[in-house]
C-alpha cells in the first residue's frame, strides 16, 4: 500500500489521539474549579474518575465487535463526531449527575477510540509497527503536555472551566472532518483495505490454542502491571517525595523528568522501530524498569529520585507499542482483542494502584504504600517476559 494513500486517515487518527491526550488528564487539571461550581464533595469528585475508567473499560471491549461491523477509520469519525457532541454538552452540565454521566461517555467513547487506533495503525503499518505504535503513544503525551497549559491560558484569562469543553468539542468535531475528508482523499481508503485484509471476525477463527492462551494471560498481566506502575507513579509519587524530606518544588520535577523518560523513550521506539523487540533490548527495558523503581524505593535520596524517575520513564515508555506490535505480529486478525486486552488491563491495573496504595497509606504511611507498588513493576516483568517467551516459542514452530 502506499504511503499517500494510507497517510490521511493516519495524519487524521493521530490529530484525534492528540486531543484525546488533552481530554484525559483535562479534568484532574479543572477539577478544582469543577468542584466548587457543582458543590461536589471529596467522595464524588473522586467518583468522576471511577466512572470514567469503567467507561473507558466498557468502550474498549465494544470496540472489538464494532469493528467487524465497519472499518477502523469509519468508526473513528463517528466515535469522533459523538465525543465532539458529549464535550460540548459537558459546557452546559449543571448537576453532578449530568457531568458523571457525560464523563461515563466520554470515557466509553476513548475505550472504543484508543482499541480502533491500535488496530488502525497496526494494519496500516505492518511492516512498521513499533514504530506506528509509538507515534500514537507520542502525539497522546504532547496532548498531556498541552492540557495544563491550556488550563493556565483559561485561568489567566478569567475564563470558565466549560470553555475548555467547548474547545475540546470543537476539536473532535473537527477531527471527524479530517476523517471524512481523509477517507475521500485516499484513492483505496487504506483503513478499509487493512480492515479487509488483516482484521476479520474473530468469531471465524478457531478456538485458542493453550499457547495463545499463555500468551493472552501474559499480556495483560503485564498490561496491568504496566498501568499500576504508570498510575502509581503520577498519583503518588509526590506525595512519597515530600514524605522522603524533598520539597515541593524538586517533588515535582522528579515526577517530571518521569514523564520526560516516557516521552524520549517513545521517540526512541519510533525511530528504532522493530529493533527494539529484540530479547535483549526488552530484557535491558525492563530491567531498567525494576531497577529504578527499587531504588526509588531503596535509595529516596534527592539526586537519586530524579536520576531514578528518568530511568523508569524510559523503561516503562516504549512498552505499550512494542507488546502490543508483537502480539500484532503473531496474529493480526486479532489485533483489535489485543488492544483491547491491553488497554483493558492498563486501566484496572491504574485503578487498582490508586485504590490499593491509598488504603495502605491510611493504614500505615506513605512510604510503605509506595514500597508495595514495587510489586506491580515485578508483575509487569514477568507477564511482559513470558509474553516475549510464548510469542518466540511460537514464531519458531510456525516457521517449522
Amino acid at each position: 500500500m502506499r504511503e499517500r494513500s494510507r497517510l490521511p486517515i493516519a495524519m487524521a487518527a493521530a490529530a484525534s489521539f492528540f486531543v484525546w491526550g488533552v481530554l484525559s488528564v483535562l479534568v484532574g487539571s479543572i477539577l478544582p474549579q469543577v468542584t466548587d461550581a457543582l458543590a461536589l464533595s471529596s467522595f464524588q469528585a473522586g467518583m468522576i474518575f471511577v466512572v470514567w475508567s469503567a467507561g473507558f473499560v466498557a468502550g474498549s471491549a465494544a470496540a472489538q465487535r464494532l469493528l467487524q461491523a465497519a472499518p477502523a477509520h469509519r468508526l473513528l469519525l463517528v466515535l469522533s463526531v459523538a465525543t465532539g457532541a458529549a464535550a460540548l454538552a459537558q459546557t452546559q452540565a449543571q448537576s453532578y449527575l449530568v457531568f458523571t454521566a457525560l464523563y461515563g461517555a466520554l470515557g466509553r467513547f476513548g475505550g472504543a477510540v484508543f482499541t480502533s487506533s491500535h488496530t488502525l495503525y497496526g494494519a496500516l503499518y505492518p511492516e512498521r509497527r513499533t514504530s506506528a505504535l509509538a507515534s500514537l503513544d507520542l502525539v497522546f503525551s504532547a496532548g498531556n503536555i498541552a492540557a495544563p497549559l491550556l488550563v493556565v491560558a483559561l485561568i489567566a484569562g478569567g475564563l470558565s472551566w466549560r470553555v475548555a469543553f467547548a474547545l475540546i468539542g470543537a476539536a473532535f468535531l473537527l477531527c471527524a472532518v479530517g476523517f471524512a475528508v481523509a477517507g475521500r482523499l485516499a484513492k483505496r481508503p487504506a483503513a478499509r483495505e487493512a480492515h479487509r485484509r488483516e482484521a476479520p471476525a474473530d468469531e471465524a477463527r478457531p478456538a485458542a490454542e493453550p499457547l495463545d492462551r499463555l500468551r493472552l494471560a501474559a499480556l495483560a498481566i503485564g498490561a496491568f502491571g504496566l498501568g499500576a506502575t504508570e498510575w502509581a507513579q503520577h498519583v503518588w509519587f509526590v506525595t512519597y517525595a515530600l514524605a522522603m524530606g524533598a520539597d515541593d518544588v524538586f517533588a515535582r520535577l522528579a515526577l517530571s523528568a518521569f514523564t520526560a523518560g516516557m516521552v524520549v523513550a517513545r521517540v526512541g521506539a519510533i525511530a528504532m522501530g522493530d529493533a527494539l523487540r529484540s530479547a535483549s533490548w526488552v530484557r535491558f527495558l525492563l530491567l531498567l524498569a525494576v531497577v529504578s523503581h527499587a531504588t526509588l524505593v531503596a535509595a529516596p535520596s534527592v539526586p537519586t529520585m530524579l536520576v531514578a524517575n528518568l530511568a523508569l520513564g524510559l523503561g516503562i515508555g516504549a512498552l505499550l507499542p512494542v507488546f502490543l506490535g508483537l502480539a500484532m505480529d503473531g496474529d493480526p486478525a486479532r489485533g483489535a482483542s489485543f488492544s483491547a486486552v491491553m488497554i483493558v488491563s492498563l486501566t484496572l491495573g491504574g485503578q487498582a494502584a490508586s485504590f490499593t496504595i491509598g488504603a495502605l497509606a491510611e493504614r500505615a504511611d506513605v512510604a510503605t504504600a509506595y514500597a508495595a507498588a514495587f510489586g506491580a513493576v515485578v508483575i509487569m516483568a514477568v507477564g511482559f517476559e513470558t509474553f516475549r517467551i510464548a510469542a518466540h516459542r511460537a514464531a519458531l514452530a510456525a516457521a517449522r
